[in-house]
Order: structure tokens, then C-alpha cells, then sequence
């Protein structure tokens, strides 16, 4: 599946990118998403951040769930 991923705040800047669209090959029944970007994106290994997909937080997919976007979130500070 294709599909964009957006980068926010601190991974934006840490990565030099917004946004990106990227193939996901979802072959079995849970698709660990942080391992899949620590892959593509090592400099997120040392970085807090969360995933989300289609506005909701988790760390993986299924195999036949839709995706219109994923976005990467760093640590929220509130006030």
C-alpha cells in the first residue's frame, strides 16, 4: 500500500522533511510501524515520538485496515 506520512515539529527538522509517500508491504498479521520507520529513518532510533494512523495513536497495522495517512508526532507539551 501507498500512502503519505507526515512528520511533525522536532522529527520534521531532525529528518529535513514534512512529508513523504512511501510503500508499506503488509504481508503478516501485525505490521510494527515504529520498526519500520526506525529502519528508514535511523536518526529516530535516539528520538520519543508516536505514531499515528488515520488520527488515532498505535504502533502497528493489519494486514487489511486502510490508511489515508500516518503521522509521526513528537512529545506534546501542554499548557
Amino acid at each position: 500500500m501507498t500512502t503519505t506520512v507526515n512528520y511533525y515539529g522536532m522529527l520534521a527538522e531532525k529528518l529535513n522533511i514534512s512529508s513523504e509517500t512511501i510503500t508499506i508491504q503488509v504481508n503478516q498479521e501485525k505490521f510494527n510501524l515504529r520498526n519500520f520507520f526506525e529502519d528508514l529513518h535511523p536518526e529516530l532510533k535516539s528520538m520519543s515520538y508516536q505514531v499515528a494512523v488515520n488520527q488515532e495513536i498505535t504502533n502497528t497495522i493489519e494486514p487489511t485496515q486502510s490508511i489515508q495517512e500516518i503521522a509521526l508526532l513528537p512529545p506534546f507539551a501542554g499548557g
